[in-house]
């Protein structure tokens, strides 16, 4: 699309808290691809404002929090048998959710967490 990178979240798609989106999203770019969180926070935060779109901190700290909680709440689950990898690739995503929660919490980073 115009040289533009879209992307489609098929499996969630609906309409949102914008701040959701752009958390949620950050710990697999940080696992997969070694993304640093604040910095695609900083090219999230310029394409929405592009846009006339702002989302306050407490909002993305909120949603920090959320996420890093999600991942916590789920990764020790059971593995469901129709999806094995499942828990491994949230418990991958929970350290970086983590870290991230904590430094928008103003606490110290947490202990590391095995994937």
């Amino acid at each position: 699309m115009d040289g533009r990178l879209v992307l489609f979240d098929w499996a969630h798609a609906a309409q949102g808290p914008v701040a959701l989106d752009a958390v949620f999203f950050l710990p697999s770019l940080v696992h997969e691809a070694g993304f640093d969180p604040t910095a695609m926070l900083d090219h999230y935060r310029s394409a929405l404002e592009a846009h006339d779109i702002t989302v306050p901190e407490d909002a993305l700290t909120a949603q920090a929090a959320l996420t890093a909680g999600y991942f916590a709440a789920r990764a020790g689950l059971a593995v469901p048998p129709e999806l094995p990898r499942l828990r491994r690739v949230q418990r991958a995503q929970l350290a970086p959710a983590l870290r991230f929660a904590a430094e928008r919490l103003g606490l110290p980073p947490p202990p590391a967490t095995r994937p």
